[in-house]
């Protein structure tokens, strides 16, 4: 069995240090670990050093041109030798669905977001209704998808065939997270100022509107009248320069640390007392690949109690959830877990054993069964 794993997003690079690209990559991993062969095409491939380590498990990788029309992927696909099609949806770019059925491949797509309503949101996107008919187009051709949560299938569901098959499975996460230090909340030395026993809370993520770091900002203020603490950023984007002001201005201890390569970011979490994984509005839609990772690494998590994250995490068993935009109650988290350290590590110990269950591993082989069902259903006449 060879997938071939096409992406047809330039803005998601193979290499990359992305949500999208660790994605990309993890799942190639997973396949090519459990014995299959594994091109990916994409129109981005990113450093080269990204994706070093699956050239030499075996992975394959083909570079197609920005805007490949059908024809071009239908002769890449048929040279590759793949059984099997597992494409991350792009905006309008329906052709590696149609390409598919023109060589009668199994097609599966995997959906991390309303793409349309995200692009207008975020980036002005005006062409809306040419994009739907393309989606329409694709998952018409299509053989199923893979949506990353609730809201998303939604999405596709209204968008596709009735009888279209659509089967939520959440991101995962590297085994590499469960590895690192147990949470036992110890002091810390501040990377500047060399002060101890301060409260270490952290973020890890790019700095972007959809991430209320303002919200971390406030309520590490409220709560460091009564906890010395240093807020930990591991990240970066356009909101870093608010970020630093805000925190200027209120008073509040702040290390940034900038973006890392995500084989780094174990070690990051392990630096981290607490984790913040917040959110400012109930309307998100993806599964937070950074809330699994600080989980699987044992962290006290305070996050966002919004649909996706309700999923993931039990109030008080595996984290606290907060209501968004509550800054008062992420200050109260916060110093709960500050001052109860027995408390916090046990939470961290049930996060992370809520996870093993979500590893990359067992997500690869979830999706590998979804792509094998699809193949049955195409073989039928």
């Amino acid at each position: 069995m060879r997938n071939a794993l096409l992406c047809l997003d330039p803005g998601a690079p193979l290499g990359g240090t992305k949500g999208c690209s660790i994605h990309l990559r993890a799942e190639a991993e997973a396949w090519l670990k459990a014995g299959l062969e594994v091109t990916a095409m994409v129109t981005n491939p990113g450093p080269a050093d990204g994706y070093a380590s699956l050239l030499r498990l075996g992975l394959e990788v083909r570079v197609l041109p920005i805007g490949a029309d059908q024809e071009l992927i239908a002769r890449a696909l048929a040279t590759s030798g793949a059984s099997h099609v597992y494409e991350r949806l792009a905006l309008m770019a329906p052709h590696g669905a149609l390409a598919a059925a023109q060589l009668r491949l199994p097609h599966v797509y995997e959906v991390n977001a309303p793409l349309d309503e995200e692009a207008a949101r975020h980036r002005g996107f005006r062409q809306r209704d040419q994009a739907l008919i393309h989606f329409r187009n694709g998952f018409s051709a299509s053989c199923g998808a893979i949506a990353v949560s609730e809201e998303v299938a939604h999405w596709v569901r209204r968008l596709a065939p009735h009888d279209f098959a659509v089967r939520v499975i959440p991101n995962g996460v590297h085994r590499t997270f469960f590895d690192a230090p147990d949470p036992d909340l110890r002091p810390f030395a501040g990377p500047a100022d060399g002060a101890r026993h301060h409260v270490r809370v952290g973020f890890v993520g790019s700095l972007r509107p959809w991430h209320d770091l303002a919200a971390v900002v406030e309520s590490a203020a409220l709560v460091r009248t009564t906890v010395p603490l240093q807020v930990m950023i591991v990240g970066d984007g356009p909101q870093r320069n608010l970020l630093l002001e805000a925190a200027q201005r209120r008073g509040v201890p702040l290390h940034l640390v900038g973006a890392v390569p995500h084989e780094q970011i174990p070690a990051y979490l392990a630096m981290m007392d607490i984790v913040m994984v917040p959110y400012p509005s109930a309307g998100l839609y993806f599964s937070p690949l950074k809330l699994g990772e600080a989980m699987a690494a044992g962290r006290p998590v305070v996050a966002t109690s919004i649909g996706p994250v309700r999923r993931m995490v039990e109030h008080e068993v595996t984290g606290l959830l907060v209501e968004p935009g509550d800054v008062h109650g992420l200050a109260t988290a916060i110093l709960r877990f500050a001052t109860d350290r027995e408390f916090a590590a046990r939470v961290g110990a049930a996060a992370r054993e809520h996870m093993r269950s979500r590893s990359w591993d067992h997500v690869g082989g979830e999706i590998l069964e979804f792509l094998r069902a699809a193949d049955r259903a195409e073989a039928r006449p």
